[in-house]
């Protein structure tokens, strides 16, 4: 029964997938030279993405807005938590489309609005060969279509649908490799600062919370355990957290859990062991709201996650704990953070097409190997009066350290 359950899933999907390619066929106009930035009034932005994702996009965002003041942007998501919300409200884009794919009706409805909308240009970040964002593609019938491509395309891509293709370089960082979608327009962004907005609103809430838990701004640090659900293999050891927490608090150091409401149970393990708990924001507060905390902080710890990011925004220094991943791909862009991880031989793993290898590695030695008294000094380094909290230079002391053995 599970093999024909298969069989069908792929007729289904090659069956959808020729659909596509005569649609694409008989709808899309290929390739036409130079984009004339004249007749780009609206933008469709979409593609597979997570909070951090969506935090790197923001310089490529800015310059679209930059080099098209009065052109439409919208931002299109599919089933995502979090990443819609990292530039609403903000006058950087005019609205976010986010469609919950539960059943078929949401999607028809979604295609078309897009197709009445007809944006002229569309652009697709990376992670964008699936079958929701080809029918996206193929229901705007862009003129100018500008997409990612891996350098050695696979059966099941959509590659095709793109005139104005752009190939990968998984070995840059994932912020340059946004902003590679901006060649086939001639575009090149000199503001490479990310971005993460916040309203009046979500201070207020941040301060109110603060203030009732007896904690004064830039008096305390930010911590999250947590990642994404779908990357718990970032994670480190939750017995080393708990040591870890129990030595700041042993020296007098405020601190306020942060994270998503899934963190919450993995949090309250951590600190089910100690005798003085921090303030625990895990889970209470949204991510706007939580990001308004973080700002007011005088650092973040975590992992390589999306508060890493959203913090690297405001600048505020992180000490993130890196295992399969690479800080030179997805590490916090700014000054003086602090990346802790071990340079051996198998770490990173992930991407370079080693995802298996990550979700089947029962070691973990990347992380294991980690302690808990490599983070404690990054940290009390961090925390000295003499260090130079927010201040931008040529200094080494300003720089990323991205190895701590």
């Amino acid at each position: 029964m599970r093999k024909f359950k298969i069989l069908i899933k792929y007729v289904l999907y090659y069956s959808i997938n020729f659909i596509i390619k005569i649609l694409a066929f008989l709808l899309l106009k290929r390739r036409g030279g130079d984009i004339p930035h004249g007749r780009i009034k609206r933008i469709l932005i979409y593609g597979t993405t997570g909070i951090g994702n969506m935090v790197l996009l923001t310089p490529t965002i800015k310059a679209l807005r930059h080099h098209f003041p009065q052109a439409q942007i919208i931002l299109l998501f599919f089933n995502q938590k979090g990443a819609s919300e990292v530039l609403m409200g903000s006058n950087l884009i005019d609205g976010t489309i986010v469609c919950n794919v539960h059943n078929i009706m949401p999607l028809i409805k979604l295609l078309q609005k897009i197709k009445k909308w007809k944006p002229d240009l569309i652009i697709a970040r990376y992670n964008n060969n699936n079958i929701l964002n080809a029918l996206v593609t193929v229901a705007a019938a862009s003129t100018y279509r500008i997409g990612h491509v891996p350098e050695a395309p696979h059966k099941r891509s959509f590659n095709h649908l793109y005139n104005y293709p752009v190939k990968m370089n998984i070995n840059e960082h994932e912020m340059d490799t946004y902003l590679s979608l901006l060649q086939p327009l001639g575009i090149f962004a000199k503001d490479r600062k990310t971005v993460f907005h916040t309203n009046n609103e979500d201070d207020i809430v941040a301060e109110e919370f603060l203030k009732k838990n007896g904690v004064q701004n830039n008096a305390f640090i930010t911590m999250q355990l947590g990642t994404s659900y779908l990357q718990h293999w970032k994670r480190w050891d939750t017995k080393n957290s708990s040591k870890l927490i129990e030595c700041l608090l042993a020296q007098n150091i405020n601190i306020v859990m942060v994270g998503s409401p899934e963190e919450e149970a993995m949090t309250r393990k951590a600190l089910s062991s100690l005798t003085v708990n921090p303030v625990f924001a895990t889970g209470r507060l949204t991510l706007k709201q939580s990001a308004a905390v973080i700002k007011r902080s005088r650092l973040l710890i975590c992992h390589d996650s999306g508060l890493m990011h959203i913090a690297a925004a405001f600048e505020i220094p992180v000490v993130a704990i890196f295992g399969p991943t690479s800080p030179l791909r997805n590490g916090p862009q700014g000054f003086g953070h602090t990346i802790i991880r071990k340079d051996l031989p198998c770490s990173p793993c992930y991407p370079s097409g080693k995802k298996l290898n990550v979700k089947n590695c029962k070691s973990k030695i990347c992380l294991e190997s980690v302690e808990v008294q490599d983070v404690l000094e990054a940290v009390i380094k961090k925390l000295q009066p003499a260090y130079p909290l927010r201040q931008k230079g040529n200094s080494p002391e300003d720089q990323n350290s991205y190895l701590l053995a």
